[in-house]
């Protein structure tokens, strides 16, 4: 069965590359990591981390198979500009601000020379601690230290994005606690001295924002912001709504291959078809 699988996921993966050739399709991937831990500290029970194997063998895999790695702005002003981009164009995020995102994930990009987006929660900027919105799932991890994140914001490999002050479903708010979650939380970054026009949604689903939302961020100087949900963007598409591609736990280099190639979708769907008509 494993030795199926593995076919399977090659002729699709092959099929979905000569589709995106054939139709000439275009698009921006954003991948969205969350945390990267040691090899030997395994993994949380919420599928927010890679390993630094995993992840160093990811990032050479877009080194090595001429993949386009931009910063979040540049492939954000060529969508809005409607600038012609790569098969293979792709920009590297990661939210909430975990430590090891310094210790563990830094040195690899910038060994390979690849631009990244962390985005940050003000209010661990200004005090930094345990990412309280984990612990409810018995997860603690820190978040970046002043340093860190001084040598970040000074590198020029690394951007620094925005996630809000208190890591907060922002669509649940009400209009005086979502000028607060955000007006506040714009002038603690401003204050740390990192300025940004970019965002990620907190949660990132399409229930956790809105219009409200978006016009606010507007007038804090955003002018991009991440969701969570999957897909590749296209010249045109709306900004404020970009969707991104989850690196978890379980993804070797053929699904993270897969996943680049939007294949991953296609095995999904024929395994759970198999297995439907195998349990009649």
């Amino acid at each position: 069965m494993r030795i199926l699988k593995g076919i399977l996921r090659d002729i699709l993966y092959i099929v979905a590359v000569l589709r995106d050739t054939l139709l000439r399709r275009r698009g921006l991937s954003i991948l969205m990591y969350h945390s990267a831990v040691t090899d030997s500290d395994g993994t949380d029970n919420i599928g927010a981390t890679v390993s630094r194997g995993h992840f160093q063998a990811q990032m050479s895999y877009l080194v090595d198979n001429g993949y386009d790695v931009m910063s979040l702005e540049d492939g954000v002003a060529a969508l809005r500009v409607e600038k012609r981009l790569s098969a293979k164009a792709v920009c590297i995020t990661f939210d909430d601000g975990y430590a090891d995102n310094y210790t563990n994930a830094y040195p690899v990009l910038k060994r390979l020379n690849l631009p990244a987006t962390i985005f940050v929660v003000s209010s661990y900027v200004v005090e930094p601690r345990m990412l309280e919105h984990l612990l409810k799932h018995d997860v603690r991890a820190m978040s970046l230290s002043h340093n860190q994140l001084k040598v970040l914001n000074s590198c020029d490999l690394i951007s620094l994005g925005f996630h809000g002050k208190s890591h907060v479903r922002l669509a649940t708010l009400d209009d005086e606690a979502l000028v607060a979650e955000l007006e506040d939380g714009m002038r603690e970054l401003r204050e740390a001295g990192i300025t940004t026009g970019l965002f990620a949604y907190p949660y990132g689903g399409k229930s956790t924002f809105n219009d409200s939302v978006i016009s606010l961020l507007k007038r804090q100087g955003i002018h991009a912001a991440c969701t969570t949900v999957p897909g590749r963007n296209c010249v045109g598409d709306n900004t404020f709504h970009l969707k991104r591609i989850y690196v978890g736990p379980d993804d070797d280099i053929r699904i993270f291959r897969d996943k680049l190639a939007g294949s991953d979708k296609w095995v999904s769907f024929l395994i759970k078809c198999a297995r439907m008509f195998k349990s009649k």
